[in-house]
């Protein structure tokens, strides 16, 4: 009976340790909120320096159709010739939240537009996933992100093409 006792106590001590720090706390839930319409402010003025702030030093963002980029460096390449290139008017939908530990993710759908700058305008409706990191001072920053298109016509193009 002892060694049974000892072995309950084990498991729930265990099952204790092993379970994250907080999950979806309403602070960590806000925060994050924060920080993702923040994002989305920074695409909508063009504020290039203020969407590299929301970056994780080691983020990856994984585009349609293309090669994962990793990297801060790398990442400030390819945004800062969007930036310079494009503007942008964006609305997002986040459909979910979760928080575990000091990891988060967000899921949501952006739509809106891309116009080259003294060029025409091209029309999105995206999907994507976003993994938070929480940073040593307490700021949520992108670790991760993947995304991809919810319109369905560019199936048809890609088939077309590929006929």
């Amino acid at each position: 009976m002892k060694t049974n006792s000892i072995v309950v106590i084990s498991l729930i001590f265990l099952g204790i340790a092993c379970a994250p720090d907080k999950i979806n706390t309403e602070d960590d839930v806000k925060a994050i909120t924060e920080v993702s319409e923040q994002i989305v402010n920074a695409w909508n003025e063009g504020d290039y320096q203020a969407f590299i702030g929301f970056l994780d030093a080691n983020a990856s963002v994984m585009p349609p159709a293309a090669h994962s980029i990793k990297g801060i460096e790398a990442l400030k390449s390819i945004y800062s010739e969007s930036f310079n290139a494009f503007t942008f008017s964006v609305t997002e939908s986040i459909s979910e939240i979760n928080v575990f530990g000091d990891y988060g993710y967000v899921m949501a759908n952006w739509v809106g537009s891309s116009t080259r700058i003294g060029g025409e305008s091209i029309d999105f409706n995206n999907k994507m996933i976003a993994i938070y990191k929480k940073q040593p001072d307490g700021r949520w920053l992108v670790y991760r992100n993947i995304f991809n298109s919810n319109d369905d016509t560019r199936k048809e193009k890609s088939a077309e093409l590929s006929d």
